[in-house]
């Protein structure tokens, strides 16, 4: 990614524009921008919201593509929508596509190249899909949030106690969360920030998690990555089944009380 200094940010703008490049300058509201990169340094957003003069960091203009894609400014966009999922921020917005402005910006001279090399959140890339901003988690089984069995929270004890009265081992654990994998393939971004910076929602990350006996997630996958935006070292109560994950999906399929919902829908503390 091309890295533009603050100092540098004006002249770079009139340098695109000289090339002939439309630039928009105006306000819109954080959730709406998308991340061009995957990685993102969660120290370095913790320390942003934890300096009190990040909030006049955060009201500088964000330069951003035609499709609404970060050129720039990805930690302090990620600090902000931590403090404020509602915010609004100022942003110069270039003509072109993400690919071609990217292009541009890595043939002017002050540009630089950085590689995050501490405390990276590797977890999942970025998407944008049904007009749902989405994680894809860069290990998962590729199911897709549709077909995975929904159980609700008040419907867990039951499930559990069906599946012990067939014969399955169920235990109750602490876990490294990083340690944990996804099932599915998609997670709700504007989700996972809610439950990570919403102290009503996030009471929910307490809640154990339900994961077979190869370590994949077979509920609480919102709360599993709030978790982990939150602390990358967290660990977290979870409900063991003495199951590989295939065979574990199967049977909650064959759960009377199991539902269906896609990613676009709201599924409180799941």
């Amino acid at each position: 990614m091309p890295q533009i200094d603050a100092d540098d940010v004006q002249a770079f703008v009139q340098w695109v524009q000289d090339l002939g490049v439309g630039v928009d300058k105006g306000w819109c509201h954080a959730s709406r921008l998308r991340a061009t990169q995957s990685e993102i340094n969660v120290d370095k957003v913790r320390t942003m919201l934890s300096d009190p003069k990040i909030g006049i960091v955060m009201q500088e203009p964000y330069l951003v593509s035609k499709e609404g894609y970060l050129l720039d400014g990805h930690h302090r966009w990620m600090a902000l929508l931590t403090r404020d999922s509602q915010a609004r921020v100022p942003v110069i917005k270039f003509s072109l596509p993400v690919r071609e402005i990217l292009d541009i910006a890595n043939g002017c001279k002050g540009t630089t190249h950085r590689d995050i090399t501490a405390a990276i959140m590797r977890v999942a890339a970025m998407i944008v899909a049904e007009d749902v901003e989405v994680f894809v988690p860069k290990k998962n089984l590729g199911i897709s949030r549709s077909q995975m069995p929904q159980i609700k929270s008040t419907k867990v004890p039951e499930f559990l106690k069906w599946l012990e009265d067939q014969g399955v081992r169920v235990s109750r654990e602490i876990a490294q969360a990083s340690k944990l994998f996804a099932t599915q393939r998609e997670i709700n971004n504007v989700k996972v920030k809610q439950m990570a910076s919403d102290p009503v929602m996030g009471q929910n990350l307490a809640k154990p998690v339900i994961v077979s006996d190869d370590n994949y997630l077979l509920d609480g996958h919102h709360r599993w990555l709030a978790l982990l935006t939150q602390d990358e070292k967290a660990r977290m109560p979870i409900i063991r089944v003495g199951l590989g994950i295939r065979e574990l999906l199967d049977m909650a399929r064959g759960y009377e009380g199991v539902g269906y919902k896609d990613i676009a829908a709201s599924v409180s503390g799941r």
